[in-house]
């Protein structure tokens, strides 16, 4: 079987490491290392970058430039000019299957899917237009999501919320194939060990964030949460570890409220090689997102038996219910304190949440079974397509 990926973001090597670029762009790596061991052949389109040292698979990859125009919407300009790349692609790999992951790069995938006659397949790797939260972008990125998963011919989610609330707006069709992590990512470092890795002296509980700064992750409703604990106790340290289009949430935060500085650090980059590191230099890991789908940090943090606490949104709730971890309101900045305390307070309970949720992922959530669901998926897309063109 051949499949051709399309995608805005696509993992590469850079002399500084792996460069990953969010929790999506690690989810397709993951699915072809693990299509790749079951014999699928693979091309991928995706965009250029200036800083890529070698590719981390030995597949044919087609990048292709995109318009950066100073905010995170830019991305969907790799539409305009991927198009004449993907048809390249499609002319030199011929596949069976198209597979374009999230809005932006279904554009190119329905129009060769078209041009081709082939059977177009789109993954949702979160909440896509959910995420823009300011009104005109989140209107036509809407727009944009309800066009592509009207013109597609299979739909994957990577959370059973994202499935049910894509089903109900759009009264669409989706399966729900959650995200995966790899248990072989884990390995323990004694916690001192891996505070000095990082270069972090303190003796304090850390409290770990790690993923995009951007707006719809709640980081400002974090770092109030923060502030209020460190009113009340000098023994917390806020870990910041990610970057992105809204570092100015942070940076303009940490410029108004100075007296914090020493106690609230960022780390803007860490090869993911060092994420594991992170994982055990901290106590407790915090996800206050407005939005989210199954984020792979919150899982790879439940790997490494951290206490997890994130908001009531989407795939969190999956991910932390039946004591599996503590879930808090979105924006409600004093229930997020009350619930770092209280992990950092009950270290039965904190063993407890902890426990609990590294025996699901590890039990639950492997990249076997989320390997095994999208190659039947691909299978049956095929058949029903070979069905349509034969007329049996």
């Amino acid at each position: 079987m051949r499949i051709l990926m399309i995608s805005t973001d696509f993992p590469y090597k850079s002399k500084d490491g792996t460069i990953i670029q969010g929790g999506g762009s690690a989810c397709i790596a993951q699915l072809v290392e693990g299509l790749l061991k079951k014999n699928v052949e693979l091309a991928v389109v995706t965009r250029a970058e200036k800083n890529i040292d070698q590719e981390l698979f030995k597949i044919p990859i087609y990048r292709t430039r995109f318009l950066y125009l100073g905010f995170r919407e830019s991305k969907i300009t790799h539409s305009l000019f991927s198009l004449p790349t993907a048809i390249k692609a499609i002319k030199e790999f011929n596949p069976d299957v198209i597979h374009s992951h999230n809005p932006p790069a279904a554009l190119t995938g329905i129009a060769c899917a078209k041009l081709f006659h082939k059977p177009h397949f789109l993954t949702m790797h979160g909440p896509w237009s959910e995420v823009r939260i300011k009104g005109i972008k989140k209107t036509i990125a809407e727009k944009i999501e309800r066009f592509v998963l009207k013109h597609v011919d299979i739909i994957t989610c990577d959370s059973i919320a994202l499935k049910n609330q894509l089903e109900h707006k759009y009264k669409i069709k989706a399966v729900a194939i959650q995200n995966a992590v790899d248990k072989n990512y884990y390995s323990k470092i004694q916690k001192s060990n891996a505070r000095s890795l990082l270069n972090i002296k303190t003796r304090d509980k850390i409290i770990l964030f790690t993923g995009r700064f951007v707006a719809e992750k709640g980081l400002d409703t974090l770092l109030t949460a923060a502030s209020n604990l460190l009113n009340r106790r000098k023994d917390i340290t806020l870990l910041l570890i990610g970057g992105g289009f809204d570092e100015k949430i942070v940076h303009g935060w940490l410029g108004r409220n100075r007296n914090y500085k020493n106690k609230i650090l960022t780390i803007p980059f860490l090869r993911h090689e060092l994420m594991k590191t992170a994982y055990c230099a901290s106590d407790v890991f915090v996800l206050p997102s407005l939005a989210e789908g199954l984020s792979r940090s919150l899982m790879e943090a439940m790997l490494f038996g951290l206490p997890s606490i994130a908001t009531a949104v989407g795939g969190n709730m999956e991910l932390l219910e039946n004591n599996r971890g503590i879930l808090v309101k979105s924006k409600d900045s004093k229930e997020l304190a009350q619930a770092i305390s209280k992990v950092l307070a009950d270290r039965e309970i904190a063993n407890k949440i902890a426990k609990n949720g590294r025996s699901y992922v590890i039990n639950n959530l492997t990249v076997e079974k989320r390997i095994s669901k999208f190659i039947t998926s691909y299978n049956r897309i095929k058949t029903q397509d070979r069905k349509l063109k034969t007329g049996d």
